[in-house]
C-alpha cells in the first residue's frame, strides 16, 4: 500500500469516520473524512514536511459537531493548537497557541466555558506548566505556579484537576485544584523527603551549555556524590 493509516476516529453522529493517513515516507499527513453511507472521502487538512511529520493524539471533537481541536508543528516547528472546521475549508482555522515553545499535551476541554486546558514548555524548556485559553485564542492564563513539572489529570467536566507536581528540589506533591483559576482545593498527598534525607542526596544542579552551532541551548543535570 502507498499509505499508512495512523489514527481512526468516529464522528459523534456516527455518519462519518475521520482518518489520519500518512504516505510511506511519513512526510505528508492527510486528515480525511469518510462518509459512512457513500464511502466517499473529503480532505479536511494536509500536513507536510521535507523530512518527517509527527502523528499526534491531540485531536478532540467538539460536541457541536462542527469543529475539532488539532495540533500541528507546521508553522515554526513547535507543536501548537488550533480549532478547525469539520467541513473542508481553505482557511486554517483559529490559532489558539503560538510561540517558540511547545504544547506538551492537551489536558482537557471545557465546552461550556469555551476553553482548552493544556500543558506547555512556555515558562521554561525544562518545565511543564498548565495553561488555559479560550476557543477564540484569547484569555490565555497560567494555572500552575510552582516551578518544575506538573502532571495534570482533569475531571470529566474540566471543572477540577489533580496536579502531581515536582521539581529538582521538591518531591512529588499531589493536590486538587479549581480549573477556573488554579486555586488549591485540597492536598491529596503531601511531599515526603524521607528517602532523600535518608540517603543524604545532595541538591541537583542544572547547567546550560551551547551546542556546536553556538546558538542552541542544551541543559544538563549534575548530581554530586
Amino acid at each position: 500500500s502507498r499509505y499508512i493509516v495512523a489514527r481512526v476516529a468516529w464522528m459523534r453522529n456516527s455518519k462519518a469516520l475521520l482518518v489520519q493517513r500518512l504516505n510511506r515516507i511519513q512526510n505528508q499527513l492527510d486528515l480525511l473524512r469518510f462518509d459512512t453511507t457513500t464511502g466517499e472521502p473529503s480532505r479536511l487538512l494536509r500536513e507536510t514536511d521535507p523530512w518527517w511529520v509527527n502523528v499526534q493524539d491531540d485531536m478532540r471533537l467538539l460536541k457541536d459537531g462542527e469543529r475539532f481541536l488539532w495540533s500541528t508543528e507546521r508553522d515554526n516547528g513547535f507543536r501548537h493548537l488550533s480549532l478547525r472546521s469539520l467541513t473542508p475549508s481553505p482557511t486554517p482555522g483559529v490559532s489558539l497557541t503560538k510561540g517558540e515553545w511547545e504544547v506538551r499535551a492537551v489536558a482537557g476541554l471545557d465546552e461550556a466555558a469555551g476553553a482548552v486546558y493544556y500543558t506547555s514548555s512556555e515558562a521554561s524548556p525544562i518545565e511543564t506548566q498548565l495553561y488555559s485559553v479560550k476557543f477564540d485564542g484569547s484569555g490565555k492564563k497560567r494555572l500552575t505556579s510552582a516551578p518544575g513539572i506538573h502532571k495534570i489529570s482533569m475531571s470529566p467536566d474540566s471543572r477540577f484537576y489533580i496536579d502531581v507536581a515536582t521539581s529538582l528540589d521538591r518531591p512529588w506533591r499531589q493536590t486538587l485544584h479549581q480549573a477556573s483559576d488554579g486555586s488549591e482545593v485540597a492536598v491529596l498527598a503531601e511531599a515526603s523527603r524521607k528517602q532523600s534525607d535518608e540517603y543524604e542526596i545532595l541538591p541537583t544542579e542544572v547547567v546550560k551549555l551551547k551546542a556546536a552551532d553556538g546558538a542552541t541551548d542544551l541543559f544538563a543535570k549534575i548530581i554530586r556524590p
